[in-house]
């Protein structure tokens, strides 16, 4: 079967090469089962349909964009000959263009929700993404739609969007690193002490993430007699307030902050560190929890719609619903405890359930 997966929206979020992407991952699974896919996006400035250096199955489409709303020439996909379309794009203006093209050429289109409003509380986005809502939600009467989370499938729910079902998002096992072992060799080349408890921070430096919180917890750890160190992975707007906040609480020689990890370097600390922390009350997915969970690495997040899904508290990770300090300890020193048993429980988790190569499958009982 000839399916294209397609991003709509225009971010660099999840560029390839630096992060596991979704739409690349499902179109490695499509295509081990035997498919022809083709992957579109909209986030590179080109003039004409350009094949990507890496993946041959993957294209970028000319196209404008208002805000990260892509807009492009719907008649560029008859080049592929569709039979079929997953279409990652949320509640995006051009989902609308989409599914009508579908239906005027007999193709289904399968939606694949990450939400449906805006996460941004200002009424500007609730705005113009509930206007968004109002010109597509004909449409979405004729594709079938499914939602990444239980939160999306409950607001989809609400707002008289046609659910299918859930669809958990994936890892593409393709690109792991397949040594999963503790190695102290590892966090030697990473200039750690045996001794010392690791603390990792990956995530876009805005915040909502909570940057400044993952600080204040690395030294309130400290005060209480802990050898530790927090290494800060990602980029955002808050790169100079984060360093400024660092040097304010002298934190510099335990602060290991770092812009951007090559892809096939990031294994390397998910291996060595002793916990992740994802501060953020409005974790969407949680790619980066699912990573760390692969290579046993023990989560602890704040309840959000992502982790809420991921991870069942205590037995696969740990969840925490608060923003106090002294909790967050509480659970960094659980996580050492139970952290055999956690990465056990992890590794099975994200093996047998979260990988795109069965994933795939729901996707294709839809189509």
């Amino acid at each position: 079967m000839k399916i294209i997966v397609m991003r709509l929206g225009t971010s660099d979020f999840g560029k390839i090469g630096t992060y596991n992407v979704q739409e690349v991952g499902l179109a490695n699974a499509l295509i081990k089962k035997g498919h022809e896919v083709t992957v579109l996006y909209l986030n590179r400035p080109v003039s004409e349909v350009t094949q990507d250096e890496l993946y041959p199955f993957v294209y970028y489409v000319p196209s404008k964009h208002i805000g990260l709303h892509g807009i492009f020439n719907v008649e560029l996909m008859s080049r592929f000959s569709p039979e079929s379309i997953i279409l990652f794009s949320d509640n995006q203006l051009w989902a609308k263009n989409v599914i009508n093209w579908g239906r005027k050429n007999g193709v289904k289109v399968v939606h694949y929700f990450g939400n449906v409003l805006s996460d941004n509380p200002q009424w500007l986005h609730q705005f113009y993404t509930k206007l968004i809502l109002k010109r597509n939600i004909g449409s979405y009467h004729h594709s079938v739609n499914v939602a990444k989370t239980n939160k999306v499938k409950n607001e989809m729910t609400r707002l008289q969007v046609p659910c299918a079902g859930v669809i958990r998002v994936g890892l593409d096992d393709g690109i792991l690193q397949k040594e999963k072992n503790k190695d102290l060799a590892t966090r030697r080349a990473l200039n750690v002490a045996d001794d010392e408890t690791v603390i990792l921070f990956v995530g876009r430096l805005v915040d909502y993430k909570k940057p400044l919180l993952a600080c204040d917890i690395l030294k309130a750890f400290q005060e209480r007699g802990n050898k530790a160190s927090l290494y800060v992975i990602g980029k955002g707007p808050l790169e100079e307030t984060l360093q400024d906040y660092v040097k304010e609480q002298g934190l510099e020689e335990s602060v290991h902050y770092i812009g951007r990890v090559n892809y096939e370097e990031m294994y390397k600390y998910f291996v060595a560190c002793d916990c992740l922390i994802n501060l953020s009350p409005k974790e969407i997915f949680g790619m980066t929890i699912l990573e760390a969970m692969y290579y046993g690495l023990p989560v602890i997040a704040h309840v959000a719609p992502g982790p809420n899904d991921i991870i069942r508290d205590g037995e696969n990770g740990l969840l925490v619903d608060s923003e106090d300090v002294s909790v967050w300890i509480e659970k960094i020193q659980e996580a050492l405890e139970k952290k055999e048993a956690l990465a056990h429980n992890s590794i099975a988790d994200i093996t047998e359930n979260y990988l795109w190569d069965q994933i795939a499958d729901q996707f294709l009982a839809f189509i």
